[in-house]
């Protein structure tokens, strides 16, 4: 019994284990592909993901807020108007952005920060910044970029020393490891499929042919009770 104890524990110690694995490969591809969809490099995202989530912007918000401003970024470039290229345009950064200066989602990003000085008081810069993001995160991230892009980029350095930011490199080899299990796990799938199908054929057959002895054994036992009731009777008529 301790032993069949021990091994179920070592047992679910790795199964543990390999799912942990799986998870941490799965954030790598997902911090991967969330950076890509925004526009900004994966490291950036990361520290600027993690600044935030301090500033009381969770990371839903955040990623959300910045998809919405890679879409702003676009429509500049596209010479589309609405409220939110009207808002940047306030801000002095519309010519920026025209004149390939800034062309990435952080740096818009940083240059909304550092415009907040343009506004002569703090709710004007909100009301602004509301216009970019609308009004459910507008007014976390004005609180957030009030300060200017200097007091983010601090603070991004003091996550860097953490030492809670991946790579580049190594985003992409989790990334890599990632789909290969996930490749893996298919195939393992499949084949176990196929065996599962094999071994039910074989249960069926081995199942039917109980059944079959089953019924020819019952047969038996009732033919030959038969018999020796008649034997009886005979024996004691005979008497």
């Amino acid at each position: 019994l301790v032993g069949t104890l021990g091994g179920l524990g070592i047992a679910l110690g790795a199964t543990e284990l390999i799912s942990f694995g799986r998870e941490a490969l799965a954030m790598g591809d997902d911090l991967a592909t969330a950076a890509d969809q925004v526009g900004i490099g994966v490291e950036r995202f990361q520290t600027l993901r993690q600044v935030f989530r301090e500033l009381e912007v969770d990371g839903d918000s955040f990623d959300k807020a910045m998809m919405r401003l890679s879409t702003t970024l676009g429509d500049v470039q596209s010479g589309a108007t609405n409220e939110a290229t009207k808002s940047l345009d306030k801000m002095g950064i519309t010519a920026r952005i025209l004149s390939g200066e800034i062309d990435t989602t952080d740096e818009l990003l940083d240059a909304i920060a550092d415009s907040a000085k343009r506004f002569g008081t703090e709710a004007e810069f909100t009301a602004a910044v509301v216009d970019i993001f609308g009004r459910r995160g507008g007014v976390e991230l004005a609180a957030a970029l009030k300060n200017g892009s200097g007091a983010i980029k601090s603070m991004e350095d003091d996550v860097r020393r953490l030492g809670t930011v991946l790579t580049e490199e190594q985003i992409n080899k989790l990334a890599d490891a990632n789909e290969v299990i996930d490749k893996f796990a298919q195939t393992t799938s499949y084949t176990f499929a196929i065996w599962a199908s094999n071994v039910i054929g074989s249960i069926n057959t081995v199942a039917d042919q109980w059944l079959e002895l089953q019924r020819y054994l019952k047969t038996g036992v009732t033919l030959n009770g038969a018999g020796l009731a008649a034997e009886a009777r005979i024996t004691a008529i005979s008497n």
